[in-house]
């Protein structure tokens, strides 16, 4: 309940404080951050991604869980300029989907499921909790004093893996805000189901997980930009060590309510990880992973081209 005081207070330090409410540039998209092209590599000085290693490193891994988790927050007609093409190596079990499953779609709940195949021919069957992406959202959890989803989540995790197909070789859990602290929850929350979560990805993530223990627990890594809005509470509850927290995505200056935004953060890990094949494939020219992901999505590059020019 702390904590629901704490975030109501946030909103109008923000505008007292260095970042405005609205987005800098008037919302503009600038730069080539926006753009699908690799970038990165060419940055000279104290700013080279290779003097970053952590940065890269851990983008590299993450890459995959930040696109898989904004999937079933890509709704049509809804910024539909940010929207990436799901992966080739990404599979939706529509079977899961929450509002297929009778009594699982309580209290504005939602959550999809995907089978991801790895690099190294391994399938991971990723589970995907949304993050806020309602009214309701933010009435019986966000701002609630009573977190009524984290049963759902719990219920949720129960289903698919008494039902998950053959062949799965790792679970993991991932989200944003909500989403983010739907996974942590189930991850640490007490009951059998939990110790069958191999990884947990926590990105942009709200610290409101209920409750559980406030031990590190070395199955989950949480992401964050470096000026969003979630940043000014205490995270520690969420588990993540220091070696698996990485707050310091930094590429795309704005308010600290837009750099919440899923988009944001996903590009600037989605740069990253292409920057880490880039040198850890000796500078080859080839088109990463990545990089591939990123040029699903045009119409954002096209726009901050447009406003560079004007």
């Amino acid at each position: 309940m702390h904590n629901i005081y704490r975030l109501l207070c946030i909103l109008p330090l923000i505008a007292l404080g260095g970042c405005s409410i609205l987005p800098t540039n008037n919302g503009k998209l600038e730069g080539k951050v926006w753009c699908n092209e690799r970038y990165l590599t060419e940055i000279e000085g104290p700013q080279r991604p290779e003097l970053a290693k952590s940065k890269l490193r851990i983008s590299k891994s993450a890459y995959e869980y930040a696109v898989i988790a904004l999937l079933p927050l890509q709704k049509a007609g809804i910024d539909t300029e940010f929207h990436f093409d799901i992966p080739e190596n990404v599979e939706h079990l529509l079977e899961f989907d929450s509002d297929r499953i009778e009594g699982m779609s309580g209290f504005g709940f939602a959550a999809k499921s995907y089978l991801l195949t790895k690099a190294d021919g391994s399938v991971e069957l990723v589970i995907s909790y949304n993050g806020s992406d309602s009214i309701l959202d933010y009435l019986v959890q966000n701002f609630s004093i009573f977190l009524f989803q984290n049963k759902y989540a719990r219920k949720y995790l129960e289903y698919v893996i008494d039902r998950k197909p053959d062949g799965v070789d790792r679970v993991v859990v991932t989200g944003y805000s909500l989403g983010g602290g739907l996974a942590a929850h189930v991850t640490k929350y007490p009951f059998k189901y939990s110790s069958v979560i191999n990884q947990a990805w926590l990105f942009n993530p709200s610290p409101r997980i209920g409750d559980v223990h406030s031990n590190i627990d070395d199955r989950i890594y949480l992401l964050s930009t470096e000026y969003e809005v979630l940043n000014k509470l205490n995270r520690e509850k969420l588990g993540a060590s220091d070696l698996h927290t990485m707050t310091t995505y930094n590429l795309i200056g704005s308010s600290s309510i837009y750099n919440h935004y899923r988009w944001v953060l996903a590009r600037e890990i989605l740069q990253y990880a292409d920057a880490a094949y880039w040198f850890d494939d000796g500078f080859s020219e080839d088109e990463s992973p990545a990089m591939k992901i990123l040029r699903s999505q045009t119409r954002p590059c096209e726009e901050a081209k447009y406003n560079a020019q004007h």
